[in-house]
């Protein structure tokens, strides 16, 4: 446990430093941090997930000799879907701030999250006063963390089913599928930068901190929904509908 969160999340932590330094290139970034997820994985036995939870078909599908797999997909889509996600003061760092604060409600172990969320506010602030940005360093380093605990929170029952982990990343992951399907489309390189995201198409009609505004908004009312309602299946298509309600506006 202390190797796969405190020494691999170093590790990471410093690849992002030396992306943001030097530019690392996708391929030699992607097989540093393959390399990282999959030790960690190797070391901790609980961070494997093992079986997916589904609540509109109330089944487990037992992943068996694809769980090792899987974890390390899971965690490394995470973490890039993070780096996609971050393009603009706050947007992350409030994103991030909504996981913490979700994940403390569901476990109530504050002593766990106290150390992640104190800096995370400081950090706020100064990206809101443009002293400093969340970078590659602090969104795969935050990104790896917030994945541990979605994991380990996952298969301890804490979230209990796939749609409610899927619902956390909902906004994010929408971002990420539409750029890598718009990039193929387009015969543009996955990794390529643009600006297409989501921060980008509504920045053309209102003021950015409006903007962020209205993504915190649309990252929290799914859960919202989805735990009034009492089903995360019913969060997650509202918060779909309304993701590409709000950029066909855009």
């Amino acid at each position: 446990n202390i190797f796969s969160l405190i020494f691999v999340s170093s590790l990471i932590f410093f690849t992002g430093l030396l992306d943001d330094k030097v530019d690392l290139s996708p391929l030699k970034k992607t097989f540093i941090l393959i390399i990282l997820i999959s030790s960690s994985v190797m070391i901790d036995s609980n961070l494997l997930i093992t079986k997916l939870n589904f609540e509109f078909i109330e089944k487990n599908l037992f992943l068996k000799n694809f769980s090792f797999i899987f974890t390390i997909l899971c965690i490394y889509i995470f973490i890039n879907a993070s780096n996609m996600f971050d393009g603009a003061d706050l947007q992350l760092g409030l994103y991030f701030f909504v996981i913490i604060i979700y994940l403390y409600l569901k476990s109530n172990y504050l002593n766990i999250f106290v150390p992640l969320i104190i800096p995370l506010i400081v950090f706020l602030f100064i990206n809101f006063k443009k002293v400093c940005f969340m970078g590659n360093n602090g969104s795969h380093f935050l990104s790896y963390v917030l994945s541990i605990f979605l994991i380990k929170f996952y298969n301890l029952g804490i979230l209990n089913t796939v749609e409610e982990v899927i619902i956390i990343m909902l906004i994010p992951g929408l971002d990420m599928i539409r750029l890598f399907i718009n990039r193929v489309l387009n015969n543009k390189k996955f990794f390529e930068s643009d600006l297409n995201h989501i921060h980008h198409m509504l920045i053309k009609s209102k003021n950015k901190y409006v903007v962020q505004l209205i993504i915190l908004i649309f990252n929290i009312s799914p859960i919202v929904i989805a735990e009034v309602i009492g089903s995360y299946l019913i969060g997650i298509i509202f918060g779909t509908i309304s993701y590409f309600l709000l950029l066909r506006k855009a």
